[in-house]
């Protein structure tokens, strides 16, 4: 008689750099649809060590990021309230530079 193993997977939560493994270059804050006051934010990313990363607010010119702690970081005020959109790419070397998914947030007024 030949028996199976049958082995069953326990879901994890996932951290947001672990979520983005499977693309090299990720925005990991803000979140989908988070809200946003406005003021500073320093929106997180997740990239290639060692490559040039840039991100665009708005489909608007690309800006740098700086690098620490293992990430990509780009120190954003954003003063008025409204939808955005962030997208991010990244350049390892020549060739076309890879880019993460569009990323949906909204900066709110901040309430007194």
């Amino acid at each position: 008689m030949v028996t199976k193993s049958i082995s069953t997977k326990i879901k994890e939560k996932k951290s947001p750099s672990q979520e983005n493994k499977a693309l090299s270059i990720a925005i990991d804050y803000p979140r989908e649809e988070e809200l946003i006051i406005p003021g500073h934010y320093a929106i997180r990313l997740s990239a290639t060590p060692n490559s040039q990363v840039e991100i665009s607010i708005n489909s608007g010119e690309w800006q740098g990021c700086r690098t620490a702690l293992g990430y990509y970081w780009f120190d954003w005020e954003p003063k008025t309230a409204g939808e955005i959109t962030l997208v991010a790419r990244q350049k390892t070397g020549p060739g076309r530079p890879q880019q993460s998914a569009v990323r949906f947030c909204r900066v709110v007024p901040k309430k007194n």
